[in-house]
């Protein structure tokens, strides 16, 4: 077991001397975070937030984060609240405003079904953590909203037992957001399919897996959307360790740039030679003039032809998220701003 005041007094103590990025600063693995607005908002009084579908515990089963790890996640448990337990299918996290609301969830999955988590920041800035327990045999989707106009700091841990099997969708329209999604597959069996985008503002998404039992199935695609003035970023790695055999797993990361800012780095780590697949690639995604002229022939406006575009490879990346009004209002945003 693991008490909220044990996790505490361990963050505090690593806090003054632990940097925002303790790694080295190559281009495949530095952070392209604004960690300032994060140093300026951890002078904030420190809140929960505002939440929905979980409740308050000072105690959890296990906990994975390293509070060491980097400044940000010292600053999070040095002065975390309350540790919280979801009891919904249906998860808000959102902030305060005047306050640097710190929230973390424990998310055990026992069941079949899909899960919904939003991460809002947008009355002030916040720090969540996640960690989702997948159980042995269980198939979950999980649906990720990441929006505000306040610096936000995302990283949710999956941790996979044998059999089990999570497919994510997740989209990221932050002004400043960090986001971290690494990928436990532990059980033999286990599969993890990740479908993400991040669409205008700035944001550094980090994808992570670490494939570790028999017969283990990883799939992560990631695309960005960046027009005049936005800074986007993918970042990720799958490990394939020793332990494992008959793995099969890929990494895809793409962009679709119109005088903004996109970076790509997808990575493999493969440390056996019993794989059955292991691939990766960056790629654009632009829209060439022969489609472009192909649609504008059935009638449509430049602009309507750059949206159905956008729109159809939105689909292929962010699964049933493409739907969602936020996500067409970001999207149309998107496509207008390719006639500027």
């Amino acid at each position: 077991m693991i008490r909220l005041d044990d996790i505490r007094k361990r963050a505090q103590a690593a806090l003054p001397n632990t940097a925002f990025q303790p790694h080295g600063d190559s281009p495949t693995i530095k952070s392209y975070t604004d960690w300032s607005a994060f140093e300026k908002a951890m002078s904030l009084p420190v809140s929960y937030g505002v939440f929905s579908g979980v409740n308050p515990t000072d105690v959890l089963a296990s906990i994975s984060f390293d509070p060491a790890a980097n400044r940000m996640l010292a600053h999070h448990f040095a002065n975390i609240i309350s540790f919280f337990l979801a009891d919904s299918d249906h998860i808000t996290l959102s902030s305060e405003k005047d306050h640097f609301a710190l929230q973390h969830v424990l998310l055990c999955v026992r069941n079949d079904g899909t899960i919904r988590i939003d991460d809002l920041a947008e009355s002030g800035p916040k720090s969540a953590t996640i960690d989702v327990l997948v159980h042995p045999g269980v198939s979950s989707s999980l649906l990720l909203r990441v929006s505000g106009d306040f610096p936000q700091h995302l990283h949710i841990r999956y941790h996979l037992g044998d059999s089990s099997s999570v497919d994510v969708s997740s989209v990221v329209i932050g002004k400043n957001a960090h986001v971290h999604h690494e990928f436990f597959l532990n059980g033999s069996g286990a599969s993890v399919r990740y479908r993400g985008a991040s669409i205008r503002g700035r944001s550094d998404v980090v994808t992570d897996a670490f494939v570790r039992g028999s017969d283990n199935f990883a799939r992560v695609s990631h695309a960005l959307f960046s027009a005049k003035s936005d800074f986007l970023v993918h970042r990720g790695v799958i490990r394939v360790e020793r332990q494992s055999s008959g793995a099969n797993v890929d990494m895809d990361s793409a962009f679709y740039t119109v005088g903004g800012l996109a970076v790509n780095v997808p990575m493999l780590e493969v440390l056996t030679s019993d794989v059955s697949r292991a691939s990766h690639r960056a790629r654009d995604l632009a829209l060439d003039s022969e489609r472009l002229f192909y649609l504008q022939t059935r009638g449509l406006s430049l602009s309507s032809a750059e949206e159905l575009y956008v729109s159809s490879i939105m689909r292929s990346f962010a699964g049933d998220l493409a739907t969602r009004d936020f996500v067409k209002d970001a999207i149309r945003s998107f496509a207008e701003s390719l006639q500027r």
